[in-house]
């Protein structure tokens, strides 16, 4: 048997004490055209009208035009669902049934060519749609980024009550008089009872993931289309023009083709918006891509910090997929001296930090040495002197009255005739890094390699040895006396 058509219950409305059984309904007014025929708005499947009764309030009914599956059942649980908590974008709604508990006949709901069937009563929401709002609202920057955080707030409520609208668009999001959200049309509303169903229907194509089917049915469904609006909300805010460029009556700024093809204009335009909006429409485009919708992160885990699998979980930047860190990224969990990997924020493994401490005593000492300065010291004092022998290259003449088992720290400066210094050797460093300087015998000799020019007429040099008692350097300058080298 057919359903009645939206004709058919305008006609019943007309006569509220002959067509409904509920007692309110009976006595209500239906708000007319100038025709003096009651509004109405047609949706996939229901009819609504809108009725003031006697004391000046207004319900939505809802009459449907075609079977929604189990539907007495589907909406005496949600009913229940939703008497367990308050919330702000809700609206009261009253499930009237056409049959009894085992499924016979009755006589409530609305009555039109002689049957009775059912209806759904809403508190009727004084306000604009969402788009129509949106319009009036293009050039308002500030009222649109509030209305994308209030939609947060309204996304965390549905998660918190652990259940889904199921059909998130343009027109079953109200705005009303004070600007505050409120949600219409319950038909494919989720809640944990139905766990394991189908879905009654898809939702609209232009706010729904494109894999989406009957039997995706969960807490997750609303995950692609809340993102989706918070996303248009927040590049409207950003850049109105989209407005002119991308609506078309049916959508706020994006549609089921751009889903089908994020390389779209539309998703070239929000990329190149702002930084924030450019993150939002990277990850939906990842999400029109993903096959599997249950993986669809949802709103607030994108906010706050959901990172793309394809993406450096530390810095963001791109990567091969199956990676977590891009290669800088990955650097920076390595020694830097031999590579190994360390705890993010060190720069050396435990192995190569010690070496970079003295061998007694612990204490940090510059990379090369092996001892701190006051482990090294022996309290051995020696008289030292240098010569340099000429020939190429030259050679320093080291000459002590005593063996030394090793100088730490030797450098070589050359003087030219304005006495500006210019360092020649610096050992350990730059001259020989893996040996310490030995006097065996009192004597020690190695070639110079002029760094930047060899010694002119005028020039003079002068050693600088490291004195570890003294902690500072000992200056040698030919013909000079022995100086004493405390060790």
């Amino acid at each position: 048997m057919p359903w009645p058509s939206a004709h058919d219950y305008r006609m019943a409305v007309m006569n509220p004490g002959g067509a409904f059984s509920d007692p309110s309904l009976r006595q209500s007014t239906p708000v007319s055209n100038g025709g003096g025929l009651p509004l109405i708005w047609n949706g996939t499947y229901a009819s609504v009208f809108k009725l003031r009764h006697v004391n000046g309030t207004f319900d939505a009914v809802r009459c449907f035009t075609r079977r929604v599956t189990d539907q007495n059942r589907r909406y005496d649980l949600i009913s229940k669902h939703l008497r367990k908590f308050s919330s702000p974008y809700l609206v009261k709604f009253k499930y009237i049934h056409n049959k009894d508990k085992d499924d016979n006949p009755i006589k409530d709901g609305i009555k039109t060519n002689g049957e009775w069937y059912p209806i759904v009563m809403m508190t009727w929401v004084e306000g604009k749609r969402l788009d129509g709002f949106v319009a009036e609202h293009l050039n308002e920057s500030d009222t649109l980024n509030n209305l994308a955080a209030q939609w947060r707030g309204l996304v965390s409520s549905l998660c918190g009550a652990r259940m889904a609208h199921g059909d998130l668009q343009h027109g079953n999001v109200m705005v009303d008089t004070n600007g505050g959200l409120k949600l219409v049309d319950y038909d494919g509303m989720y809640i944990p009872t139905f766990a394991g169903e189908s879905s009654p229907e898809n939702g609209h194509a232009n706010y729904q993931h494109p894999q989406r089917t009957l039997q995706h049915y969960g807490p997750y469904i609303d995950n692609f289309s809340t993102l989706v609006i918070y996303l248009s909300l927040l590049a409207l805010a950003a850049d109105p023009d989209l407005w002119q460029d991308f609506y078309m009556d049916d959508n706020l700024i994006l549609t089921r083709d751009d889903y089908n093809d994020p390389q779209s204009p539309c998703f070239k335009r929000l990329k190149q918006i702002n930084p924030d909006v450019a993150m939002l429409a990277e990850i939906l485009e990842y999400c029109c891509k993903e096959e599997d919708i249950t993986k669809v992160p949802y709103l607030e885990d994108v906010l706050q910090g959901w990172i793309l699998p394809d993406k450096c979980t530390q810095c963001g930047t791109k990567i091969p997929a199956g990676d977590k860190l891009c290669s800088s990224c990955a650097n920076k969990n390595k020694c830097t001296k031999c590579g190994t990997k360390i705890p993010s924020g060190d720069t050396l493994c435990p192995s190569c930090a010690n070496k970079n401490k003295c061998t007694k005593c612990g204490k940090r000492i510059p990379a090369g040495d092996t001892l701190c300065s006051s482990c090294a010291y022996t309290g051995q004092t020696v008289n030292i002197r240098y010569y340099i022998k000429r020939g190429n290259p030259p050679v320093l003449h080291l000459d002590a009255d005593a063996n030394i088992d090793k100088i730490p720290r030797i450098e070589l400066v050359r003087f030219d005739g304005k006495n500006i210094p210019e360092t020649i050797i610096n050992h350990p460093v730059a001259w020989d890094s893996q040996k310490d300087i030995k006097l065996e015998n009192g004597t020690h000799e190695a070639p110079i390699e002029w760094i930047h020019a060899p010694c002119r007429v005028g020039d003079h040099v002068a050693l600088f040895l490291y004195d570890m008692k003294q902690a500072e350097w000992l200056k040698l300058v030919p013909p000079k006396d022995m100086g004493k080298l405390r060790l």
